[in-house]
């Protein structure tokens, strides 16, 4: 009797699932798990807590500053801290209150690439990829389709004869 047994599904089908997974991790999980939670709040508020020296660390960008604040209820010497970002104002007495805070501050320095990085990493590497990936899927294709790598494309030019040649001995029953 002959064991029926259903299609497999295509391997493209497991690769679709795959991407697809690792997408939505990518997109939910992984920023909640890597990054704090940074709560918005307005300037006034981060000059208040300034003045009461809750804050404990400081990191000012081109656009926003973000900052750590100890929790009320906690000794000093805990690391238990609240992120807050709020937006750059034109404040040129913010240094002068965040020492008297007794806060660290800094501001991110931004590394640029050379020229020639970047040319070789955005333009020749995504060429260089893109042909090696066309030079690999066409010599499987051809494989696939029963030539070789000097075969014509879909078998044209192929031949399919076979020779037979007559048995000398003839045939034979015991």
């Amino acid at each position: 009797m002959n064991e029926v047994k259903p299609p497999r599904k295509p391997l493209s089908f497991y690769y679709f699932t795959v991407l697809v997974v690792m997408l939505l991790l990518n997109w939910f999980i992984f920023p909640l798990l890597m990054h704090p939670a940074v709560k918005e709040t307005d300037y006034s508020r981060f000059v208040q807590m300034a003045d009461e020296k809750r804050i404990a660390n400081v990191e000012i960008n081109d656009t926003e500053i973000v900052f750590s604040v100890r929790d009320k209820n906690e000794p000093q010497n805990e690391h238990k801290y609240t992120y807050y970002k709020t937006g750059k104002m034109n404040d040129p007495g913010l240094v002068d209150r965040l020492q008297k805070s007794g806060a660290r501050y800094g501001t991110v320095i931004v590394k640029q690439m050379s020229p020639l990085m970047q040319f070789l990493l955005y333009w020749i590497l995504p060429i260089v990829v893109f042909i090696v990936l066309g030079q690999l899927l066409s010599k499987k294709l051809m494989d696939r389709m029963g030539g070789g790598a000097g075969a014509m494309s879909f078998g044209f030019g192929k031949s399919n004869a076979k020779i037979y040649v007559q048995s000398s001995d003839g045939i034979r029953f015991k």
